[in-house]
């Protein structure tokens, strides 16, 4: 007869646990389109609430962006809808039939040290040199420029409109 310790049960139930509140937290979450009404509106369904929403209306967390079409099909359309309520919530592309793409965000810092960016170059020296002067420093090194190395030399974005966006319809 097979006999199993509880100490080895144990430390697998909190990993466990965790695993489905983040899966319920999420499936409590996600919107559902219930109809897409036309080219600016969506019924949306989330955490039990039904609404009407127009483009740049929210429900819960999530903010209709827009309603786009694809080129192949000219029927078929989807709402766009982001999470604005998590810094690194998600960009969704849904239809009645659920959600057809789901893309993580990722948040970048808002702030660093004046002093670390340009690469220790003042703006001034920077905009009046007569070549690329921080590419030229980047690119002597001698191994290939990582991403962090170049983000590094530039201060953060701090100002966006949150409602923009980038795409067209025929990318769809």
């Amino acid at each position: 007869m097979w006999r199993v310790r509880r100490t080895e049960v144990r430390p697998a139930l909190p990993f466990m646990l965790l695993v489905t509140l983040s899966f319920t937290a999420f499936a409590r979450s996600t919107p559902t389109v219930i109809a897409i009404v036309n080219q600016s509106s969506i019924v949306l369904a989330v955490n039990g609430h039904n609404a009407k929403l127009s483009v740049g209306e929210h429900l819960d967390n999530w903010t209709l962006m827009q309603v786009v079409k694809t080129s192949t099909h000219p029927l078929l359309r989807y709402a766009v809808l982001e999470d604005f309520a998590q810094p690194n919530g998600q960009v969704v592309f849904a239809d009645a039939d659920g959600v057809k793409l789901a893309l993580s965000k990722a948040s970048e810092p808002t702030s660093g040290d004046p002093a670390k960016f340009y690469l220790g170059h003042s703006i001034a020296e920077v905009t009046s040199s007569r070549t690329d002067l921080l590419g030229q420093e980047i690119l002597a090194k001698s191994s290939d420029p990582e991403y962090g190395q170049i983000a590094s030399a530039f201060p953060p974005i701090r100002k966006m409109n949150p409602y923009n966006f980038l795409g067209n319809s025929d990318k769809f």
